[in-house]
Parts: C-alpha cells; structure tokens; sequence
C-alpha cells in the first residue's frame, strides 16, 4: 500500500511512532512523547494506534485504513442522523424526497471524503466525532436529557483533541443554540447547555499539557504556532502539495495587494470551488505560473458576490420553523468565514464547510418538497369537500 508520506502526513506518522514507543515503555528510558507544540495530543494516541498492534509497516497502513474507514461510517451515519432530524422526515410519506436527499448526502460526502482514507491526518476522525455529537443535539428529544447532552460534548471535545479547529465551531454551536433554542426560559435550559459543556471541558486536557510543557494555558504553543504566520497574510492565498515530479508544495499568492474584505473573499472562494481528489496532488498542477492567483475585476466581484450571498442564506434559515436548521447553518457557515479571516487556505480545511452545506441543501429539498405536498393535498381535499358540497345540493 502506498501511503503519501511527506508534509503533516510524514508528521503524523512520526508522531504515531513516537507515543507509541513512550506508552509502550511507559515514558521510561524514552526521549519520545505523546505531545507536540502544535498538534493535539488525541491525535498523537490515535496514529499511536498501529504502532501498538504491530511492527510490520504495511501492517500498519492497513490498520491505519480500517480506522480511517470506520471514521468515514461514523461521519457517514451521523450526517444521514442530522439529515432526517432536521429535515422532519415522516417515514411513509415524501419516501422518494427523503430517498433522494439521503443519497445525496452519502453520495457527495464520499466523494469529499474519498482524499482522507489511504492517509494519515486528522481531518476526518475530528470531523466525524464533531458530527457525532452535532447528530445527537439536532433530536429535540436528546435535548432533554442531560445525560445524553453530556456525551454529545464529550464527542465534541474529543474533536478537539484530534483537531484544535473544533474549538472555534464548538463556540458557535453553543452560541447560537442559545440565542435560538434556549432564548425562552433560559435559566431553566441551561442545566442542558452546561450538561454538554462539562462533556466539552474533555478538551481541556490538551490545555492542561501546553500549559505543562510551555506555561501557556493555550491550546497549542503560540511561539510554536507563529512559525506559520507568515503564509495567513497577504498576499498568500492557498498551499498546494505534489508529488511529481518531486515531492513538494507551493503556496499561491496574489500578485498585487487588495482590500481585506477582497482578500477573504478570495481564499473563501478558493477553498470552496475548489475540489482535489486526493490531499497531495500527482502532477505538478498545470499552467505557466501556477502560483499566481490572477483576479480580474469582474472575477474579484463574483468572489465577493458568492461570499455575501452565502452569508445571506445562511441568515434566511432563520426563518425555518425548527431552528436547530439556523442553528446547523450560522455555525457552519461561521467557522469558515473565521478560518477564511484567520487562516490560508487549503482544501482539506472546507470539508466540514462543504459536508454541512450539502446536508442543508438536502435538508431544504426535503422541505421544499413536503410543502408542496402538503399544499397539493390541502387543495385536493378543498375540492372534495367542495364537491360533496355541490351533490347536497343537488
């Protein structure tokens, strides 16, 4: 088997190499660790994994598979949980609707999906533990016990300890669950909020181990993280990697400044349109210069466009009844608008962006269609009752 190993993916395999050894001796006589500056020490155990079971390489890739895989049925079943939950599915009736919205649900995340399998990351496992617990809190009837809330944070900050980013969606969710769900009576619900925020405070521990290691009580090394500063600025947009005809990467820049709302609009753009089959690219992407993001003036304008336009439809789901649908988007859609301010581009960092927004199409298909059912039906039996009306009469 053929793993690409170069770049984090390389990382990640030293990491796993390295906890593996500090558990298996019991942090004696070893100068490894479980704990990177940057990287989450959830992480660090999960790729530990392999390592643990066997020693023969390919051995070890093949483990590494089986439980990228069995992330992808987590994430998979999770996002069909979401799916039904917010889009009020009734079995029996709208069948072909639901059939259809699910498919594409599944379709579409598999195809998305499809670049993390034969590689060592964190992408997927901390995206399919964060829509695990998301799965959870999208049943109005989990939402009552506190119990249940309880593990759905636990997935949540166990999201965390494989990849930091869930901190910032994690924020969100709660923010807006509160501002949507729990704005009535909030002093009673907020046993609720809090029972899934002690299942969060899980996250803490990576907390707990930077503040050990650096005395910064910060969820990775700020000094450490600062080494990549230099490429979340103008006037670069995306990092790109191949591996032929060598291995290697690039990061995409802009040839002249722009405004910053310009800027944001084009690594959004970027990182959205864009879609790779596989984390590290085969061929040297084609093109004279392709380093060089040319933007005309009408292309900057429909970067902008698609950006506002996003935003605004993610503010009309305000209007759905269930408002766990807002809840879903505005968090969604906040997250990646953050990282877009915050962070360069790449397209492994859309895929929960891009995952969410084909749920919540299909969600919207659903309630499209079941509306337009339902409209049809109540026509129907006013024209029945209308025409019982006129065999009275005569």
């Amino acid at each position: 088997m053929d793993f690409p190993v170069f770049g984090d993916a390389a990382s990640y395999s030293d990491f796993g190499k390295a906890c593996a050894d500090y558990i298996v001796h019991a942090g004696e006589g070893v100068t490894t660790s479980c704990y990177n500056a940057v990287r989450p020490t959830g992480i660090m155990v999960y790729h530990a994994i392999p390592f643990l079971l066997t020693s023969d390489p390919v051995e070890q890739n093949h483990i590494a598979v089986l439980m990228n895989l069995m992330s992808l049925m987590v994430l998979m079943v999770s996002l069909l949980v979401i799916f039904k939950n917010l889009s009020g599915a009734v079995p029996g009736r709208n069948t072909w609707a639901n059939c259809l919205g699910g498919a594409a649900v599944v379709l579409f995340t598999l195809i998305l999906c499809v670049a993390y399998i034969p590689i060592r990351m964190s992408d997927i496992q901390s995206f399919a533990c964060f829509s695990a617990s998301v799965a959870i809190l999208s049943s109005e009837e989990s939402r009552r016990h506190s119990g249940v809330l309880f593990m759905a944070g636990l997935m949540a900050g166990v999201s965390v300890l494989l990849k930091q980013n869930y901190v910032v969606s994690i924020f969100f969710l709660v923010f807006f669950w509160c501002c949507f769900d729990l704005k009535n009576h909030f002093a009673v619900k907020f046993k609720y909020v809090f029972a899934y925020l002690v299942g969060v405070s899980v996250c803490l521990i990576q907390v707990a181990a930077v503040y050990y290691h650096s005395g910064v009580p910060w969820f990775y090394e700020p000094k450490a993280m600062a080494v990549y500063d230099i490429v979340n600025s103008q006037p670069y947009v995306e990092l790109v990697a191949y591996t032929i005809p060598t291995k290697n990467s690039y990061v995409s820049y802009l040839p002249a400044e722009v405004t910053a709302f310009q800027y944001v609009a084009v690594k959004f753009y970027e990182g959205i349109s864009k879609f790779y089959w596989s984390v590290y690219l085969g061929q040297f992407p084609a093109g004279i210069a392709p380093q060089v993001v040319v933007v005309s003036h009408a292309k900057m304008l429909y970067m902008q466009l698609v950006m506002v336009i996003i935003a605004l439809a993610t503010l009309a789901t305000i209007y759905f009844k269930n408002k766990w649908i807002a809840v879903f988007s505005l968090m969604t859609t906040a997250s990646i608008f953050l990282s877009s301010i915050l962070l360069h581009t790449e397209h492994r960092y859309f895929l929960m962006a891009k995952v969410y927004f084909i749920v919540l199409l299909a969600i919207i298909f659903v309630k499209f269609v079941s509306k337009i059912a339902s409209r049809l039906e109540s026509r129907r039996a006013g024209n029945t009752a209308t025409d019982a009306q006129a065999l009275i009469k005569q």
